[in-house]
């Protein structure tokens, strides 16, 4: 999560302005800027560790008498966070109950870079964790599987961003980015009464469908299997 410091933020906003950015949905910003990299949540997660994964703010939230933040990692979420309005520095400041547990150990101030990005600024370090404003699935799905492709058999597959799909007479496609237990990339396929999980590998403008083995007696997924399909994108 911590990285080097790059620099203040000179430009001063009000409270309704800080609200009014903050509202909304946040990434870890090094984790996307890797996921869009290798195209592997797997190797992202892997790769990238944060004391959270994501967090939301709601407007209304940030105006009350206790403003509060709600995050998530990977596998599960509740990870939340206590905050006060600082009105000189003008920013919000951690602001925790006194027994209250902290996901996150370490005072900071929330800091706005841009309207898309911000900045957990740790009071007293040369530290900081940078978020980016986004959906998480929906920027998942579009860094690897928003198009159109052909398949093996001349057939159109379409992905969209808000996860539906036509593949395989599915409706509705998850690519997943919780590995608990699990140690590799999976989609899942849904439909009306059934499910399908699959490996796949992103090359280019291709996506490699492989087969899973069965899951273990505690219902993990176990071994990556043959390729299933090759999705070339038009």
């Amino acid at each position: 999560l911590i990285s080097c410091k790059s620099g203040d933020n000179n430009k001063v906003f009000s409270k309704n302005e800080v609200v009014e950015i903050l509202d909304g949905e946040w990434v870890y910003d090094d984790y996307l800027t890797y996921l869009e990299k290798t195209k592997s949540p797997y190797e992202a997660d892997n790769h990238i560790i944060t004391y959270i994964l994501g967090l939301s703010f709601d407007k209304e939230n940030l105006m009350s008498d206790e403003p509060t933040f709600f995050g998530y990692v990977a596998h599960e979420g509740g990870y939340n966070d206590f905050f006060i309005w600082d009105e000189k520095e003008k920013v919000f400041r951690t602001n925790r109950p006194e027994e209250s547990f902290n996901f996150i150990e370490e005072d900071y101030k929330i800091k706005i870079l841009s309207k898309d990005k911000i900045e957990f600024d740790f009071e007293g370090k040369n530290e900081n964790a940078i978020f980016r404003k986004a959906n998480i699935k929906e920027t998942i799905n579009d860094f690897l599987f928003t198009g159109t492709y052909i398949d093996d058999e001349g057939l159109e597959v379409v992905f969209k961003t808000d996860g539906t799909t036509n593949f395989e007479g599915y409706s509705n496609f998850d690519v997943s980015f919780d590995f608990f237990e699990i140690e590799f990339d999976y989609v899942i396929f849904s439909g009306d009464f059934d499910a399908a999980y699959y490996h796949y590998v992103i090359k280019g403008n291709e996506i490699e469908i492989y087969n899973i083995s069965n899951a273990d007696e505690d219902g993990f997924l176990q071994e990556i299997g043959d390729l299933y399909k090759v999705l070339k994108k038009k």
